[in-house]
């Protein structure tokens, strides 16, 4: 289930925009050229820099961006408590989905 499921105050939109940033520095190491990449459309200054640091750095220009565009948020602001953060992995990791029902309905 998605935050949001679990959250309803918080729209997908809303959702992304609070667990992009971590997602990215734990993932960028995976990708780094691709990071890169986005890192150099976002800041062009970025284009001298190796690949490994500009991937660094796109998280950095990600963070600026969601704070440009006023989405730069966090739980707390959505009165979200520890208990109800700390349950969404494992919440996510067992509902069911569509592709495990067959079912086209949400459940």
């Amino acid at each position: 289930m998605t935050i949001s499921g679990h959250c309803p105050q918080i729209m997908h939109g809303e959702s992304l925009a609070l667990t992009y940033p971590s997602f990215m520095r734990l993932t960028y190491p995976a990708a780094v050229e691709k990071f890169a990449t986005v890192g150099r459309i976002l800041n062009p200054e970025l284009s001298g820099l190796s690949d490994e640091e500009a991937a660094k750095r796109c998280c950095e220009e990600v963070d600026q961006l969601l704070k440009d565009i006023g989405m730069w948020l966090n739980f707390e602001s959505f009165s979200v408590d520890e208990a109800t953060i700390a349950g969404l992995p494992t919440a996510a990791m067992t509902s069911r989905t569509i592709s495990q029902s067959g079912d086209r309905r949400y459940r």
